[in-house]
């Protein structure tokens, strides 16, 4: 009996040294983390068109007609409606046009990750000290709006 406890002892120490060891081992995760770096909208032709067509829409401030350069299909756009009972690309376009003033070409400041250079950050600064990002993605017909967010 003295034996099996001791036997048990010395494995329950050994399995908690091994947990011990394996957790404290610090591995480095800013290789995790995504890297803005930022670009010029010169060369890129069609990020320069979808940058004229928001300032467009915000010159006249109705971004409706930004609505087919949405990242976002028809049934997905359909399907969270019924479900969650929200449009979400109604509610981007409702950011877009509470800081309409803002969104003027010249004002931009233009990111792309650096491990995906297919993502373009458009951001302007807001006047309460925040920022207003467009995030597109690059698809074969040109960019495509995936996400209007502050922060």
């Amino acid at each position: 009996m003295k034996k099996g406890i001791f036997l048990l002892i010395f494995l329950l120490g050994i399995f908690s040294s091994m947990i011990w060891f394996g957790c404290s081992g610090k591995e480095d995760i800013s290789q995790y983390t995504p890297v803005e770096v930022p670009v010029s909208v010169d060369g890129d032709r069609e990020l320069k068109s979808i940058c004229k067509k928001i300032a467009d829409a915000a010159g006249r401030k109705n971004f409706r007609s930004l609505e087919k350069y949405f990242n976002i299909s028809r049934e997905e756009r359909a399907l969270i409606k019924f479900e969650q009972k929200r449009d979400p690309v109604k509610e981007q376009l409702e950011l877009l046009s509470g800081h309409a003033q803002l969104l003027k070409e010249d004002k931009w400041q233009v990111f792309t990750m650096e491990k995906n250079g297919s993502v373009r950050i458009l951001r302007v600064e807001t006047g309460d000290a925040g920022q207003l990002s467009i995030v597109l993605v690059k698809r074969k017909k040109g960019y495509r709006i995936s996400a209007v967010k502050l922060g």
